[in-house]
């Protein structure tokens, strides 16, 4: 939706902003949210029903690691409800997986003839039957002779569970495949992907020129997917042959796919499909390359790219969390018997956990509430105190809903009095934790010979930056005294090149920005950091120092991917 915004406010800046283009695009845009919201909805329920057969391919059928061909057959096997909608033979569930399954997924339009191979297109057939009887032919062109036994065939997919059964049974009853109808397997047909390309079209004078041909084409993604997987192109990040998004570049193969596909490309793959099951492939026989050398050429293609990220120093943002501490700092001995400063914070008892009563003020109180929690969390039945009560001398109980806690937390005055003289602490102060922060400043220390020592980080709160701009003063401070010089400063989505634990020099993009505690990622790293984890692998992790001894130094990264010096 951004990307289509932006798009279209290119275009009202070319064309004008006449009050039909305003009207449709908003329109469209709320169509286009509510398509969003559907397809999450989908999306989410669709993954609860393959959690669900994931869990009872373990439990009943023993794989360990259930592939995704064998989720798919237990999804139909639950449409079907287990039995062959060709033959009326019962399914054993646990028949469809191992090296000799008695069952397997039969395409319902063949394959060679639709290039079909979704979910819609997909039932469980007998594999003798599907070898002697149905083979590359329509459930009508196969059975039609034999009125009886169709019917008995379309009775049983009548009894079809789930959102595609309606659609499967119309392609049990089709006489014959319609003749545009591999064309439309080409061309995504979402409302969504129809707007944006009728959007750029208005760049292009129209989806077609005078002659008819097609000027702006929306590739359906099953199709992109087969031929990304024919040409090899999976392999170029090596991602064991499957399509990775865990790789910012994989978009750039997704856009050579696209660039191949058309007409030609269609016929090819039909012709291919034909040539499968008698050079024992399953979908395609081997597709040759557009041109000798490409997938070498789309190889370093991809690999040459560095992804850009846009940098953002802007000072819109929150400058620090909502809750308010106490103004005076105290001070509280450890387990170790040191003193540490800390502040005051009012918290909802009923939210509190039993490893934070530790840290509730009063000792009296803290024990109240210790009990409280113990009888809270018992797995019993017994009735339990809305709240922990205090006793008063003349014995009434009242209710504590709130503690007084020590967060040892660095805070900052916010609200004070603007007076002749300076800012002071008046009715309105409020000490707060700052927010996120804006950006650090790498400082070199230099020696009598001006030679560089150790490199140290001085991160800034988006607080301390507004109050700079606010008072006309630098957002960077440059002046770090004597002996001391500014390398360069750091902002979330910037980039550094610095070498990796092999020494070899990388790109790297910046995350977050702390104390001593900076963390990056590799410009190509798409994935979440639960992902990272679990892979256990370690992205850079940090200090000032440490970027020194890594020979880091500060680039920019042009739209186009060019990696350039940066000066600041």
């Amino acid at each position: 939706l951004t990307e289509l915004r932006k798009l279209v406010n290119e275009i009202v800046r070319v064309y004008g902003k006449p009050q039909t283009i305003r009207i449709e695009l908003a329109r469209d845009l709320k169509r286009a949210r509510k398509e969003r919201e559907r397809l999450s909805k989908e999306n989410a329920a669709r993954e609860k029903l393959r959690a669900k057969a994931r869990a009872r391919i373990l439990a009943e059928a023993g794989v360990q690691e259930p592939r995704r061909s064998d989720i798919e057959k237990a999804l139909l096997w639950e449409e079907c409800e287990g039995q062959c909608p060709y033959t009326g033979q019962t399914i054993p569930f646990a028949s469809l997986f191992g090296p000799s399954p008695q069952f397997d997924v039969e395409h319902i339009l063949p394959f060679s003839r639709s290039l079909d191979n979704s979910f819609l297109n997909k039932t469980l057939c007998a594999v003798a039957e599907n070898r002697d009887r149905k083979r590359n032919r329509t459930p009508f062109e196969a059975y039609s002779t034999d009125p009886k036994r169709y019917d008995e065939i379309l009775a049983r997919v009548r009894r079809f569970k789930g959102d595609a059964a309606e659609k499967k049974l119309a392609r049990f009853e089709m006489q014959q495949i319609p003749e545009d109808f591999v064309s439309r397997q080409l061309n995504d047909t979402r409302h969504v992907a129809v707007k944006a390309a009728e959007y750029v079209a208005l760049l292009y004078g129209g989806r077609s020129d005078a002659d008819g041909r097609l000027r702006v084409q929306v590739s359906a993604g099953g199709l992109t997917a087969h031929v990304r997987n024919e040409l090899g192109l999976n392999a170029i990040l090596d991602d064991g042959g499957l399509k990775t998004r865990e790789d910012h570049r994989h978009h750039a193969v997704d856009a050579i796919v696209v660039a191949l596909l058309g007409p030609r490309q269609v016929q090819i793959l039909q012709t291919a499909a034909e040539r499968a099951s008698a050079q024992g492939r399953k979908l395609f026989a081997p597709v040759e390359e557009p041109w000798p050398g490409f997938l070498e050429e789309a190889r370093k293609a991809v690999l040459g790219i560095n992804v850009s990220w846009r940098q953002d120093r802007k000072l819109a943002g929150g400058l620090h969390e909502e809750t308010n501490y106490s103004a005076r700092e105290h001070t509280h001995a450890d387990k170790k018997g040191l003193l540490k400063p800390h502040r005051h914070v009012r918290k909802p008892v009923d939210t509190m956990s039993e490893s934070q009563v530790d840290d509730i003020v009063d000792p009296v109180i803290r024990e109240r509430v210790r009990a409280w929690i113990a009888i809270r969390d018992a797995k019993t039945d017994a009735s339990k105190p809305l709240y922990p009560v205090s006793r008063t001398h003349d014995g009434r109980e009242i209710p504590i809903k709130t503690v007084r806690i020590r967060k040892a937390i660095g805070v900052e005055p916010v609200g004070m009095d603007q007076t002749p003289g300076g800012p002071k602490p008046g009715a309105r102060t409020r000490y707060v934790k700052p927010g996120a922060n804006h950006h650090t400043v790498i400082v070199a220390t230099l020696d009598k010979d001006g030679n560089e020592t150790r490199w140290d980080d001085y991160p800034v709160t988006r607080l301390e930056a507004h109050r700079r701009h606010a008072a006309g003063l630098p957002i960077v401070q440059k002046e770090c005294g004597e002996n001391r010089k500014v390398k360069f400063t750091l902002a979330q989505r910037e980039y550094i090149i610095a070498d990796d634990e092999d020494g070899h020099p990388r790109l790297w993009r910046c995350t977050t920005v702390s104390d001593g505690d900076n963390w990056f990622r590799l410009h190509t790293d798409a994935r979440t950091w639960e992902q990272v984890r679990a892979a256990g692998d370690k992205p850079l992790r940090a200090s000032g120092d440490k970027l020194r001894k890594r020979n880091a130094r500060k680039v920019r990264v042009t739209l186009l991917g060019d990696v350039i010096p940066c000066h600041d």
